[in-house]
């Protein structure tokens, strides 16, 4: 399924357990080394560990040269990357890159791709987190270094998201058929985008994951329209745990939800707060459902659900989560 579908980039780590081990017997197996395009990482200190490292991943996946070697969440980059510019041109390795799996790397990273010769920067972007729109893909575009897309669904935090919600009909337009396609065509569509690498252990899940890939890309105006259409139409549920009983970060003084809201007594400093109607300005939000219970078998905690129901932007979303946290203590 996975080379009859189109796909060539596997992508690995010495980080993930067996699975280097497991990608080379498949391939040699299959008799198919020259289907795929290895993908793996040096994920260690000091300059003879990322030698011996990178030996073993070599070894593991039964290959002689690898495709692309990357410096896993820039651990010791400048040491690695040395080394594999040697390895480059020993033939080695066809490929450099560098990887994180967080927007706050992002200014690291282009740093990086700006002063040295990085052939592939891997980072996280989906249509939940866009922080790399604004200066990461266009500066590797400008740079003509490919990306690797990681966490195209938010570590399937997307899906909880939309559970039970049915696609937009305009989605139809250019061709999703499930959630999965609509997360994957936003990221595959932007013009720097070289791959995505959406992790799945389900050959249903890969099945559908492939089908993003065939028919009509969504062009400029429709990718706004859907990047306009996650932040005004999804239903965000934000959970908070608050340690403390009677105060939090050594306050004396308990916790004392506003005035006139409705409330249940729970002990000295703790309560619970069944609903509330409240408009928060400049933020749109109308109406909130808060839910507050001890976890259990921890009396001195305090969990929020926060349930909000209008249309918010991801900046008012997090203004909402504060003012909420404030609401529950």
């Amino acid at each position: 399924m996975l080379f009859d579908g189109g796909v060539k980039v596997i992508d690995s780590s010495p980080m993930y357990g067996r699975a280097e081990a497991v990608v080379g017997d498949l391939l040699a197996k299959m008799h198919a080394r020259e289907r795929a395009f290895l993908a793996t990482k040096v994920w260690t200190s000091g300059r003879e560990e990322g030698i011996a490292q990178m030996r073993r991943s070599a070894e593991l996946l039964k290959t002689r040269v690898i495709d692309l070697m990357q410096i896993h969440n820039l651990v010791d980059w400048r040491t690695q990357l040395a080394t594999l510019r040697r390895m480059k041109e020993a033939g080695q390795v066809r490929y450099i890159g560098i990887t994180h799996y967080t927007p706050s790397a992002f200014g690291d990273l282009a740093d990086i791709i700006g002063r040295e010769e990085i052939d592939f920067v891997q980072m996280p972007y989906s249509i939940d987190v866009r922080d790399a729109e604004k200066r990461l893909l266009p500066f590797a575009a400008e740079r003509r270094v490919g990306v690797i897309v990681n966490r195209p669904f938010g570590g399937s935090g997307l899906f909880r998201q939309v559970r039970g919600k049915s696609l937009p009909p305009w989605a139809a337009d250019f061709g999703c058929a499930s959630w999965a396609q609509f997360f994957l065509r936003y990221i595959v569509s932007h013009s720097a985008v070289t791959c995505v690498i959406p992790a799945t252990a389900e050959p249903a899940h890969l099945g559908d994951d492939l089908g993003a890939g065939y028919g009509r890309m969504p062009d400029s105006t429709e990718r706004r329209r859907m990047a306009e259409y996650w932040d005004e139409r999804r239903f965000l549920v934000l959970i908070f745990a608050v340690a403390g009983r009677g105060g939090s970060h050594g306050d004396s003084e308990p916790h004392r939800p506003p005035p006139n809201l409705p409330q249940d007594n729970l002990g000295e400093g703790v309560t619970r707060t069944r609903s509330v109607a409240l408009k928060i300005p400049s933020t749109g939000i109308r109406s909130l459902e808060i839910q507050t219970d001890p976890p259990p078998g921890a009396p001195s905690g305090l969990t929020l659900r926060c349930r909000l129901w209008e249309s918010l932007t991801l900046r008012q979303a997090f203004f909402a989560g504060a003012v909420m946290s404030s609401l529950a203590l």
